[in-house]
């Protein structure tokens, strides 16, 4: 009985950190996913010209949505994180079709085109360290940093000629 009761306190903050944690990863990829439909709409990363305002590249304002004090802040919008962390960094662009991150603009309609985190999300679950414990059974260690990666297919090419 002594260990079913600090046993069944951590089950309920693990259930509260998956919680967060799920409800962190979403938020996020919606925002990827955003930048992905301005990305394959206009089939780069911008910023180009005949762009609605803001006149920025896409990978900036989803940076800038992901970091609670905007562009270059350190504060983690979705979820608790990491202290210490520096500023969530996206970038978009072209890729392979295995997911290989290339660059630049897509060349022609139908090119996979996606954004991502550069690193990790710095997530931190709400427990701290109550989670790294052995009596958790390694709850901790599936509650923490994660990646996020949206692709997409490109509605435009941007120079054929050009690879």
């Amino acid at each position: 009985m002594l260990f079913v009761i600090p046993f069944m306190f951590i089950l309920v903050f693990a259930t509260i950190d998956f919680g967060v944690m799920f409800a962190a990863r979403s938020a996020v990829n919606g925002v990827l996913t955003d930048a992905v439909r301005q990305v394959s709409a206009y089939g780069g990363d911008g910023p180009f010209s005949y762009q609605p305002p803001p006149y920025t590249s896409f990978s900036s304002q989803a940076s800038a949505r992901l970091n609670s004090n905007g562009n270059g802040g350190t504060g983690c919008l979705y979820g608790p994180c990491e202290s210490g962390h520096p500023p969530i960094q996206v970038r978009c662009g072209r890729y392979s079709d295995s997911g290989q991150w290339i660059g630049g603009n897509a060349r022609y309609l139908g090119d996979t085109v996606g954004c991502e985190i550069v690193g990790e999300y710095p997530f931190k679950g709400v427990t701290g360290g109550l989670l790294d414990t052995p009596l958790a059974a390694g709850f901790g260690g599936i509650v923490g940093p994660f990646d996020a990666k949206v692709l997409g297919k490109s509605e435009t090419g941007d120079n054929p000629s050009v690879d």
